[in-house]
């Protein structure tokens, strides 16, 4: 709130330590007072009190004497946005042809996050997947529901819709909470116990503390890489020579390899942004195998 009601507030802040400080200018008059109270029952803080300045610095307003000046013009913020303001001043060398001066003050935002608080996480018992009846369940629905899909151009369309395909036959299929052995394991043992793994040194002491271990692990490590690393260049495959090296396309990608890389995914893990754990990957079919192919192809070519 930018306010100009040629008020003067002064630096007396006894009974109003919550919203000014002491660095004002000149006595407080009875417009100063009911702007202190107008801020008392909003609230409201004065910020050109909270920092210091020069004497010169401070005053807002010029009589055309040029002898008579004050702190006419503030900038009120409510109280819980107080920490906002990093600082206030007046530009003195601004000239638009009134007595008055130019406020300018710095201002610090946050911006909030959407942490998805609103988003429910959906548990699905991937353990049924395991069922035939479930797999054919899963092949056939969602199967039949991903093929129109196959002909979107937009990559953004047709990765959402598919992902909610999967996530809505999943959900309607898949009832309950998964791994239920390690949900019970886990409320029994109560976290992670130290194993009592040691190694041994370079003089063959035994050393199992935290810190000991992994200094002999990058030691270790520091000596198997040293001046084994590199970049390859041409002259290292010289058989490749005009080949390998110059490749103008990049071949699309094959259903068996995209069976591949969802194979060596780590299983009974939990999904990532997209809600979709790896065990509904492998089980609904050739039809998600084709529309993920096709997807990361449409992502490739650009």
């Amino acid at each position: 709130m930018v306010a100009d009601i040629n008020s003067k507030i002064g630096n007396d802040r006894r009974g109003y330590e919550d919203m000014m400080r002491e660095f004002g200018l000149g006595e407080r008059n009875e417009r100063g007072q009911r702007k202190l109270e107008f801020c008392q029952g909003k609230p409201l803080c004065i910020t050109n009190n909270y920092f210091y300045h020069r004497e010169q610095h401070r005053y807002t307003w010029t009589h055309p004497d040029g002898i008579h000046k004050n702190c006419n013009d503030y900038i009120l913020i409510n109280k819980k946005w107080r920490t906002l303001v990093m600082g206030m001043k007046v530009m003195r060398g601004a000239d638009f042809g009134t007595s008055h001066k130019l406020l300018l003050a710095k201002i610090r935002i946050k911006f909030r996050t959407d942490r998805g608080k609103n988003q429910e996480l959906v548990r699905y018992n991937v353990d049924e997947v395991k069922a035939e009846e479930v797999k054919t369940a899963l092949k056939v629905r969602v199967g039949g529901r991903l093929e129109p899909l196959t002909g979107l151009k937009t990559t953004e369309k047709k990765w959402c819709q598919g992902r909610n395909i999967i996530r809505q036959e999943a959900e309607s299929i898949l009832v309950g909470h998964s791994r239920t052995l390690f949900t019970t394991v886990h409320r029994l043992t109560r976290g992670w116990k130290n194993n009592g793994i040691a190694l041994s040194d370079a003089d063959g002491n035994k050393l199992s503390a935290t810190g000991d271990v992994e200094k002999i692990w990058k030691t270790h490590y520091e000596e198997q890489l040293k001046g084994s690393v590199r970049r390859v260049t041409e002259d290292d495959y010289p058989e490749l020579r005009g080949e390998l090296w110059n490749i103008q396309e990049i071949p699309d990608i094959l259903i068996e390899e995209l069976k591949k890389a969802v194979g060596a995914m780590s299983s009974g893990k939990a999904p990532e942004i997209n809600g979709i754990p790896k065990e509904l990957l492998g089980a609904d079919g050739e039809m998600v195998e084709r529309w993920l192919c096709d997807l990361c192809n449409d992502i490739e070519d650009g």
